[in-house]
């Protein structure tokens, strides 16, 4: 019976093909967008096919991970149809009240930052300004 060192099989390959996989599979644990306790697996393939006289085989060794897939994000979003001009219109909903406006929100209807303002009253019914587009 013969014997193979898998350090040194298909001259280092397995060996180098099996670190990449453990490298991978080691960034996607120290990831924090993964799940901490998800198992991943590394499957290392080695395939023979021998020649018609079965004392010769041609060797293919393949290495793959499994991994974690990346968690996924959440958020809100409002949509309405703008009358106007027809258009299903969308946002994210950046406040947890609705109808609430963010300060950035403000600053792009007016088009000026808050400290340009001073003390001018800014106008940000979006309905008026959905009105002026017509």
């Amino acid at each position: 019976m013969g014997k193979v060192s898998l350090d040194k099989f298909a001259k280092g390959a397995f060996k180098e093909l099996f670190n990449r996989e453990m490298s991978r599979v080691g960034l996607n644990i120290y990831d924090p967008n993964t799940s901490a306790k998800a198992k991943r697996t590394i499957t290392m393939k080695i395939t023979i096919v021998p020649d018609e006289d079965r004392g010769i085989g041609d060797v293919t060794v393949t290495a793959s991970s499994t991994l974690c897939p990346a968690k996924g994000a959440s958020t809100r979003m409002l949509f309405g149809y703008n009358q106007a001009t027809g258009q299903v219109e969308y946002n994210e909903l950046n406040s947890e009240m609705l109808g609430q406006v963010s300060m950035e929100d403000i600053e792009a209807l007016a088009g000026e930052k808050a400290e340009e303002r001073e003390n001018k009253v800014v106008d940000i019914d979006l309905r008026k300004k959905a009105e002026g587009a017509k």
